[in-house]
């Protein structure tokens, strides 16, 4: 079995590493950056919805006067037609009905799209608004994460150099506990590599057998059968 003594200096670096990523990650300054980029995205996509309706209230009332338009040919075509037409004649019953129908149709629709020039304005005014918002909330986002990046930036000499360190501890470890402990990180598992503690495994805390006990101590590790940590002796 490998020597686990260059694995455990290989996790303090690197458990040196992960710390200062956490402190980065759970700053205020994250947070607030954060908070910050979603009152961006939210106000995005209120822009959108807003344009989006202005557009349809538009297509709509378009659609609709040209709508009006032709009622109103069609109602100046059966006028014409009425003033021919004999009062006698059956047809004259049927073209006025048909030309109230019209006419009525056509006073619901005026009485529709007056409303929407005003709908059509009072989109638009709310998204000149939002657009001046947007700029004062990028303006806010922008000052909020050059103060992330400015901590970020802080931290990096600390971790270029811990990871140099961390490069010169590798070449030291087993190849195949050196993958092990990856895989286990990769999985978000902490203290990789766990001392033996009262017979129990020193990260999960369950009870070792007697043979798994004696399997640690003339080997110098093995694999937890509950957390698949490594544990050492």
């Amino acid at each position: 079995m490998p020597d686990v003594k260059p694995l455990l200096e290989y996790q303090i670096i690197d458990s040196q590493i992960a710390k200062i990523k956490s402190e980065v990650d759970e700053s205020e300054e994250k947070k607030v950056a954060l908070a910050a980029h979603k009152a961006v995205i939210d106000l995005v996509a209120e822009m959108k919805k807003c344009e989006t309706a202005a557009a349809e209230l538009l297509v709509f009332y378009n659609r609709s006067a040209e709508y009006s338009g032709d009622n109103i040919k069609k109602i100046e075509e059966l006028e014409k037609r009425l003033e021919t037409a004999e009062i006698s004649d059956p047809e004259f019953d049927r073209l006025a009905r048909a030309s109230r129908s019209l006419y009525d149709t056509f006073s619901k629709m005026e009485g529709s799209l007056s409303g929407y020039p005003s709908k059509i304005e009072e989109t638009v005014k709310r998204f000149s608004v939002l657009r001046k918002k947007y700029q004062d909330v990028l303006g806010a986002y922008k000052e909020k994460r050059a103060k992330y990046d400015e901590l970020e930036a802080s931290r990096r000499p600390e971790t270029e150099a811990l990871a140099v360190k961390l490069s010169a501890a590798a070449a030291l470890v087993d190849a195949g506990l050196l993958n092990k402990y990856k895989a286990l990180r990769a999985d978000k598992l902490n203290r990789c590599a766990v001392p033996l503690n009262n017979k129990q495994c020193g990260g999960c805390g369950m009870e070792m057998s007697l043979s798994v006990i004696e399997n640690i101590k003339s080997k110098g590790w093995v694999e937890c059968d509950n957390c698949r940590r490594i544990i050492y002796k």
